[in-house]
């Protein structure tokens, strides 16, 4: 599909020039005012890659209109032609409008043209750049986390549920690059992988350590670390993760609104909201509690997640068979085949590894059905 660029001007003779120009060279359109482009963009269906607007326009100059595309159509990369070389009007298009290419008229076709193009480019960068965040990367996480859940199904479960607080946070805090706190919160729990088994269960079922126990589990973050640093994109997810389990006044004062400092501080305040309530306690209740810790959370966060709802409630328990299963469930019992092999164990999140196993030991040697699961909402 060909990029789509949107030229911006209030003479229509102008917008004319344009066709004749580049109507075999490009798909674009055209609109003769800022709040028409808006309005155009807002309704398309598909992106526009690139927008050249004139500077002086009524109702809304060139460089208003390259600023709110930037604010709502981050990806769009703007262009801006005036025939007034003004170097102060340049400095705000530059400043308030992120430009690409800032082009004075009368422009020659081939230096306009080649703008474009290489506007069309840096767009195919960044959404080809969004593009590996967010399939290719994010699909390579997840066969690390359904590993997880395979190896530890507890780990797996408080898993989900701190991804769950964290997107929320990150949302209200208005946080750039979510995609890195998200990802920091899908493998928070990776490197318990290399616990024993009881050690895991105990901790996430909210029982009390030994003190070698502790010791052992203290070092999952840094098993976490060496895990995925050497992955490209990945070392300041690295970090947040390796020091999950500090308190926030261990931070330098200076380095507190780092990324990989409030990363870190969304998954302590999300695991740890998390652990207080699977122990009985209520929402506001642990929330109440957390903000008496002096030191231990950040301010900032504790206020957001007074917004968050706790994670997804229980519907109902149902029995089903191994066709029935679905990624809203989880097991409410250990799950074995006919042979008397177990084949999952209680508590573990229903998901799309663990259905595909299933159905290969049906229809093999058998499981026993019917299947006890907590269907959620």
């Amino acid at each position: 599909m060909d990029e789509r660029v949107l030229f911006v001007d209030d003479e229509q003779a102008v917008l004319d020039t344009f066709k004749r120009m580049l109507h075999k060279k490009l798909t674009f359109d055209t609109a003769g005012s800022g709040r028409e482009a808006l309005d155009l963009i807002a309704a398309s269906e598909q992106p526009f890659a690139v927008v050249v607007a004139d500077q002086q326009m009524p109702g809304m100059s060139g460089t208003a209109l390259l600023a709110e595309i930037r604010e709502r159509w981050p990806d769009t990369v703007r262009i801006m032609l005036t025939g007034m070389a003004d170097l102060t009007i340049a400095m705000d298009a530059v400043n308030e409008g992120n430009i690409f290419r800032f082009l004075t008229k009368p422009c020659p076709p081939q230096v306009l043209y080649g703008a474009v193009q290489s506007a069309i480019e840096q767009y195919r960068l960044v959404t080809a750049e969004k593009e590996l965040l967010g399939k290719t990367l994010r699909g390579s996480v997840k066969v690390l986390t359904e590993l997880l859940s395979l190896t530890s199904p507890l780990a797996s479960g408080k898993t989900t549920r701190i991804q769950h607080y964290v997107r929320k946070l990150t949302q209200l805090l208005n946080l750039e690059e979510e995609w890195k706190y998200d990802l920091a919160a899908m493998l928070s729990q990776i490197g318990c992988i290399t616990l024993p088994l009881q050690i895991v269960d105990k901790v996430y079922s909210g029982e009390k350590l030994g003190e070698e126990e502790e010791a052992l589990f203290q070092q999952h973050p840094n098993v976490a670390k060496k895990l995925i640093a050497n992955i490209p994109r990945l070392q300041a997810v690295a970090y947040m993760i390796a020091s999950q389990l500090k308190n926030y006044s261990e931070f330098p004062p200076g380095k507190t609104d780092m990324p990989f400092v409030m990363g870190s501080q969304l998954i302590r305040v999300a695991n740890d909201f998390d652990t207080l309530i699977i122990k009985g306690m209520h929402p506001s209740e642990a929330l109440h509690f957390m903000e008496r810790q002096d030191g231990v959370y950040n301010p900032q966060i504790l206020r957001a997640l007074e917004k968050v709802p706790a994670e997804r409630s229980t519907t109902r328990l149902r029995t089903v068979g191994v066709a029935q299963l679905n990624t809203h469930m989880a097991f409410d019992q250990n799950v074995t085949a006919r042979n008397g092999l177990v084949l999952v164990r209680k508590g573990m999140e229903v998901t799309f590894t663990v259905i595909e196993m299933l159905r290969s030991f049906n229809d093999g040697i058998g499981v026993k059905e019917p299947i006890r699961v907590i269907e959620f909402e």
